[in-house]
């Protein structure tokens, strides 16, 4: 994940000399946003939610506050936070029974800065923005799966990654509205599991998997000033 995020920090960094090379700004750079919607859980064991037939348990609320600036009419930055709760579950190959799953679910806050891109090249009424980020997630709250021996850890700190891509449409120069959907990718501690560390050695056939992944769907309110 750190190579990841290093190599998402390498591609930023374009972004911020092309625009400090620029004059031209648009004619309210900041902006603030509001923003909701469904969020996907994919990492380990989410297979034993779809198997058991509990695929929508999958799926649950989220929402973050952003801070942006445009250095120009095509490029600026993002800050952002943002909380949800998450879904995950323990497992192993001998408990996969759609009667044996082990779900548990758990709080995320995460702080991300983006690079943005206007790929209109100018602001328009409506304008689509394509974004990627580095960031940091926190989870926290977790409850307990019943599982017999996998242990969750249960306050995690993990790094991240994300790309995206808005669709936004301003109704005046103050204020719009927009859709945003964006992937995100943590380091494997984030659900609380690390596949064959600890607890995991004591089974075989833990099921594992490299990143823990969300996938999120929101929309959202945004205020230039």
């Amino acid at each position: 994940m750190l190579r990841l995020v290093s190599f998402l920090a390498a591609l930023l960094l374009p972004i911020a000399s092309v625009a400090a090379q620029s004059k031209s700004k648009p004619e309210h750079p900041f902006s603030i946003s509001l923003q909701g919607g469904p969020m996907l859980s994919v990492n380990e064991n989410s297979f034993t939610y779809v198997d058991g037939g509990h695929a929508s348990d999958l799926i649950t609320k989220q929402a973050g506050l952003a801070f942006s600036y445009y250095f120009n009419g095509r490029f600026g930055t993002r800050l952002s936070g943002s909380y949800g709760r998450n879904a995950g579950g323990c497992n192993v190959d001998q408990t996969k029974d759609a009667d044996n799953y082990y779900p548990y679910k758990f709080d995320g806050v995460n702080i991300f800065l983006d690079g943005l891109v206007n790929l209109s090249n100018e602001w328009k009424e409506f304008s689509s923005v394509f974004y990627i980020g580095i960031g940091v997630g926190h989870t926290f709250n977790f409850t307990e799966s019943g599982h017999p021996w996998q242990r969750v850890s249960h306050k995690n700190t993990a790094y991240g990654a994300r790309v995206g891509l808005l669709f936004q449409y301003d109704f005046s120069s103050r204020f719009g509205a927009y859709l945003d959907f964006c992937g995100e990718a943590y380091e494997d501690n984030y659900n609380g599991l690390e596949p064959y560390k600890g607890d995991h050695d004591q089974v075989y056939g833990s099921a594992g998997f490299p990143y823990d992944l969300r996938g999120l769907a929101s929309f959202g309110l945004i205020f230039h000033f």
